[in-house]
């Protein structure tokens, strides 16, 4: 079956386009410039920063001395420190993904401050530090031109060394105090009787001091009366001993009807009139019963 033309002429246009696509993208690499970093993993230092350093060399020497240039930093995994049983620290790498970047847009100079030039390539310093939400873990860099959105060398992973705040993984214990709380319930049980009633424990001391002080009372009424007997008559107006206590004691308890007692029906005459009027009205209803 014979080709046609039109596919023989894609074919042949295939190889031309690939070489005039690598080398495009090559003069855009070279136009870009490079990027060489100072260290990839830089560690925290005592006031949680991180100090980096850059050196960038362009293809040529930039139009302005000073550039402004965006670090985008995109975070791609997380160094996880957990605290479990023991108190002991586990560290644990954590992927992440679809984070957003964390953009810091600085000024790089090219000019030379020595001729007053404006130079093709230039050494860079700069920090990053926790407020800024940073943490320890890995991180993918880009350097971006902001003025034209075009990328400044190549796209690193950067290390970001350090301690994170660890996160308490530890068993959960909700028991407590639990044999305190059984002890104290074991100690106020053992006042309550079968019936759920609570002993009286003070019934006993009290009983004992009501006893002395009557029995103490006792004796001083019986030492009063004694004198008193030598000073006045005994006679018949005179009130007898036991009614002393009288006033004091409690009065008698009445027993009370149970709920099976019945009331008995007072005998109380009848009333005349009222008998001689059923007994007329007994006797209407017979005669009417008659009639019909």
């Amino acid at each position: 079956m014979p080709k046609s033309p039109l596919l023989r002429l894609s074919r042949l246009l295939v190889v031309p386009a690939c070489l005039v696509a690598v080398l495009l993208l090559s003069t855009v690499a070279r136009a870009a410039g490079r990027v060489v970093w100072n260290n990839k993993h830089p560690q925290e230092r005592d006031d949680h920063s991180w100090h980096l350093g850059v050196k960038i060399y362009m293809r040529r020497a930039p139009s302005i001395p000073h550039i402004p240039v965006k670090f985008e930093f995109t975070p791609k995994a997380y160094y996880e420190r957990d605290l479990v049983d023991g108190d002991k620290i586990v560290k644990r790498r954590v992927p992440l993904i679809n984070n957003p970047a964390i953009i810091e847009v600085v000024d790089i100079g090219f000019l030379d401050p020595g001729t007053g030039k404006i130079q093709k390539r230039t050494k860079f310093t700069f920090k990053i530090t926790r407020a800024h939400d940073f943490k320890a873990g890995e991180y993918q860099v880009k350097i971006r031109d902001s003025r034209s959105g075009h990328l400044i060398g190549r796209p690193i992973t950067l290390i970001l060394g350090g301690k994170n705040k660890p996160i308490d993984r530890r068993t959960m214990v909700f028991s407590g105090n639990v044999g305190k709380k059984k002890a104290k319930k074991k100690e106020e049980m053992k006042h309550v009787d079968k019936n759920g009633d609570i002993e009286d424990q003070g019934s006993g001391s009290g009983d004992d001091s009501a006893s002395s002080d009557d029995s103490s009372g006792g004796s001083d009424d019986s030492a009063s009366g004694s004198d008193d007997s030598t000073d006045e008559p005994s006679g018949d107006d005179t009130e007898p001993s036991g009614d002393n206590g009288s006033d004091d004691a409690p009065p008698p308890i009445k027993e009370k009807p149970g709920c099976n007692c019945r009331i008995e029906a007072s005998h109380t005459p009848a009333d005349p009139a009222l008998l001689f009027g059923a007994l007329a009205l007994l006797g209407g209803l017979v005669i009417r019963r008659r009639y019909r």
